[in-house]
């Protein structure tokens, strides 16, 4: 009978964790949409250890003038797949374009 008792608590609390992890995943897909940004999954290793493959990433709107050596991007080069690599150098154009060298880290 306690061990009955037992397995019941046991199975509550699973589920009750079960519940929180749902409800936190839940609030936070909502907050990030909310804030402007957007979940990327991570599909390469070209970022590890810094960023894992399968890792979900916020993505979001920056200002080409605020990117910065070390920043880490997320993006598309024509009809290229995304990717997502750290900055190594920003190139100023003088007609105020910038172009941007990046490169995973383990590369």
């Amino acid at each position: 009978m306690r061990s009955m008792r037992l397995v019941r608590r046991s199975l509550l609390a699973a589920w009750s964790a079960l519940l929180v992890v749902l409800l936190v995943g839940i609030l936070a897909s909502h907050l990030i949409g909310l804030l402007g940004l957007r979940p990327y999954i991570i599909r390469g290793g070209s970022m590890e250890p810094a960023i894992s493959l399968g890792s979900v990433a916020a993505v979001g709107n920056v200002s080409v003038d605020a990117i910065r050596p070390g920043d880490v991007l997320t993006m598309r080069q024509g009809d290229r797949p995304v990717i997502t690599h750290r900055v190594i150098t920003v190139l100023h154009a003088q007609d105020g374009t910038a172009t941007f060298v990046t490169k995973g880290d383990p590369n």
